[in-house]
């Protein structure tokens, strides 16, 4: 478990939720929802500690009265056989305090029999069970799951806000901003990328539009990386030209292709990573090159 403080736009949930407690006002079913990068995982960590009752720095793994429910290995979807033993968990008695509570990590990628069996003890709630469902896209999950759910949402931090917390809790680096601007801003992606050394997308397409590195070098290491996340990043820099530019049309039917090329990857077992990407980087490069002429 994480020991550094939760940044402002955090903790102004925890704090609403900790009055709840106080209050003794705690939801049996919570779903917890940000955008991707903005702390939903952590500030959901943070929340199981509290219910609880154990500082922060606990390792919840070693918690009797708790489980942990999240995707498995290569597994793209959160199977019934977890939920069902997640279930099983919440009905016997709690070993630790008065509570049992159960974790559920990008609840959106739950497969639909996972949903159905989730539903029904949602529906006929054990006393003093609890469930958080964290996810950075609940638009997906069945909508009866969701009216059963007390709805906590994590606002986006500012500016300010991004840059004190990463500068006061882990320094500041060109590497880093640059994540940064791949991720929208995104500070907990951020992190992340820079601490798996991801390929530094708004720099490599930068040298890729100074001609410093050759399509098919940029297309082969962007193949390595996992695709929706490149291409997310390339979206957010996207629109960030869009801000840029008076070329509103093309710049936007180049998004509208990037979340085509997603869908399709999503949809499209074995589809040919590499020539995707080559096809949409002749494309950047032609979209910049207008845009170039358009502001000299």
């Amino acid at each position: 478990m994480s020991t550094t403080p939760l940044p402002v736009w955090l903790q102004t949930v925890q704090d609403a939720f900790e009055r709840r407690i106080e209050n003794f006002r705690v939801p049996h079913a919570i779903l917890l929802e940000s955008a991707p990068g903005w702390g939903v995982f952590e500030l959901a960590d943070s929340m199981a500690t509290t219910l609880l009752g154990v500082d922060r720095s606990f390792d919840l793994s070693r918690h009797f009265d708790f489980q942990l429910v999240e995707l498995e290995g290569r597994s793209s979807l959160i199977s019934i056989n977890q939920i069902r033993d997640a279930i099983d968990f919440l009905s016997t008695t709690a070993r630790e305090g008065d509570r049992k509570l159960v974790l559920v990590k990008q609840a959106d990628k739950l497969s639909i029999p996972a949903s159905q069996a989730l539903l029904k003890v949602l529906e006929e709630p054990p006393e003093n069970k609890h469930l958080i469902l964290a996810t950075t896209n609940s638009a997906v999950l069945m909508p009866t799951i969701r009216s059963r759910c007390q709805k906590f949402v994590v606002q986006n931090g500012t500016v300010e806000q991004v840059n004190e917390f990463l500068e006061t809790h882990f320094g500041s680096s060109n590497d880093l901003d640059d994540f940064l601007k791949d991720y929208g801003g995104a500070p907990y992606a951020a992190l992340a990328a820079l601490d798996e050394k991801r390929v530094n997308l708004t720099a490599a397409l930068s040298r890729f539009a100074r001609s410093q590195n050759t399509l098919t070098e940029l297309a082969g290491d962007l193949k390595k990386e996992e695709a929706d996340d490149v291409l997310l990043r390339w979206q957010y820099i996207t629109l960030r030209l869009a801000r840029n530019s008076a070329l509103v049309q093309p710049v936007a039917t180049f998004y509208d292709e990037l979340s085509d090329v997603r869908r399709q990857f999503r949809e499209v077992p074995g589809l040919d990573r590499e020539r995707q990407l080559l096809r949409l980087l002749i494309k950047w490069r032609e979209l910049l090159i207008k845009h170039q002429r358009l502001h000299r």
